[in-house]
């Protein structure tokens, strides 16, 4: 996923877009949109950037005081928000998911993590988030937990699209994949529309350049020192 410094056409993004490779935006925010014009093909939101907004924009501030006008519940405002900024980055998206038809160009957010080992309350979570988003481009993301892997069959049997994360080897790779296929093939038995129910399973490469720069930076070396951020 990339980070927030994007580049104009021509640039590294737009070069691996046209490898076939989707690069997609990581923490998106109301005041740093998902703009699809320069090289992105997705999103995917975090809490960090949910809470970020909450403190510092005043969209989002103005938001939370009708929602305390309204007596809204903690978990209410939240969902709320969540949909909110996950709507905004379906519709910036929706350039690319309609020149894709339907292949890139989608937007993805997280889920209460408390929820991570609870399979039912997870998917009653996502469909919640997926229902008040209300666009065909939204993905709900779910660790690939083993309740987060049963949570996506049933998403996924219920029409609501599925953005698996936390994937960390081939073999975690392959459950989440079949997971995802016994998803679809449950809703294609229900009658759903395999078209219109996305499923990604990602990995994330800044945790990856994390990494590496650690083990550059423990070498001590001037070449070391000059090679990290470049992973």
């Amino acid at each position: 996923m990339a980070e927030h410094v994007i580049g104009p056409a021509g640039s590294p993004l737009h070069a691996l877009a046209a490898e076939g490779v989707s690069p997609w935006l990581d923490g998106p925010s109301r005041a740093c949109p998902a703009r699809a014009a320069e090289g992105v093909r997705g999103a995917v939101s975090d809490p960090a950037a949910l809470a970020a907004d909450a403190a510092g924009h005043d969209g989002c501030r103005e938001q939370l005081r009708h929602l305390a006008q309204r007596s809204a519940a903690p978990d209410t405002a939240v969902l709320a928000l969540s949909a909110y900024d996950l709507r905004s980055a379906c519709d910036a998206l929706r350039p690319v998911f309609e020149s894709s038809h339907g292949l890139d160009g989608h937007a993805s957010m997280d889920l209460d993590a408390r929820l991570v080992h609870d399979s039912a309350a997870t998917a009653a979570a996502a469909v919640a988030l997926h229902r008040a988003a209300l666009r065909d481009n939204a993905l709900v993301k779910i660790p690939a937990t083993a309740a987060g892997l049963a949570a996506a069959r049933a998403c996924l049997e219920r029409g609501v699209g599925v953005h698996l994360t936390e994937v960390c080897s081939v073999r975690h790779h392959r459950a989440a994949l079949d997971a995802c296929l016994d998803g679809l093939e449950r809703a294609r038995a229900a009658g759903r529309d395999l078209a219109r129910v996305p499923v990604c399973v990602s990995l994330a490469v800044g945790p990856l350049e994390d990494a590496v720069d650690a083990r550059l930076a423990a070498l001590g070396t001037a070449e070391a020192a000059a090679l990290r951020g470049t992973a």
